[in-house]
């Protein structure tokens, strides 16, 4: 009697869950400051500026796209600075550290099953990174200055468009981060 419990049960939840459902609950989007090791953190050192670190991970078993995104937006990833001298003012825009995205866009960005698409872009970057530049972004800017000592904040409002099979998947993150240089 259990077991035919157990298999109509599992029978109900297979044909009552849509891949698209399944999909959806395994696309996992996350948005950190990172330092150079790699290692998630809001606090650095004035000799070290922070990297800013994007990563959509497919925990499903199939393969899907990454079809449309707004990393384009005008703040995303910008860096305000939240206390100044005259604590009266807006807040100072630093900018952002990249330019433009979306610049080789091919029919989509694929994200085979169980793997990460990962975007990380430092704040200041080297000559030698542009060989590791993530394919969604165009330009790192390599006209930012290092961050003085400060508390700061950056935050996005992202929406993504993921297809597998024509099956069309949304999933948004928003995030602010306050971080320091010290």
């Amino acid at each position: 009697m259990r077991s035919t419990f157990l298999v109509f049960f599992t029978f109900f939840l297979f044909f009552n869950c849509t891949s698209e459902e399944v999909i959806q609950d395994s696309v996992e989007v996350k948005f950190n400051l990172i330092n150079q090791e790699g290692i998630i953190t809001t606090e650095f050192e004035n000799s070290t500026q922070p990297i800013f670190s994007l990563q959509i991970s497919n925990n499903s078993n199939v393969d899907i796209d990454l079809v449309s995104h707004n990393l384009n937006d005008e703040d995303v990833f910008k860096v305000f600075s939240i206390k100044e001298l005259n604590q009266n003012s807006e807040p100072l825009s630093f900018g952002k550290p990249f330019k433009n995205a979306g610049c080789e866009y091919i029919g989509g960005y694929p994200i085979n099953s169980d793997e990460t698409f990962n975007v990380t872009v430092p704040w200041i970057p080297k000559e030698s990174d542009y060989e590791n530049y993530p394919s969604i972004l165009c330009n790192y800017n390599f006209d930012n200055d290092s961050l003085p000592q400060g508390v700061y904040t950056t935050s996005l409002d992202l929406q993504f468009s993921f297809q597998n099979n024509g099956n069309t998947i949304s999933k948004s993150i928003q995030k602010e981060i306050t971080f320091s240089i010290k």
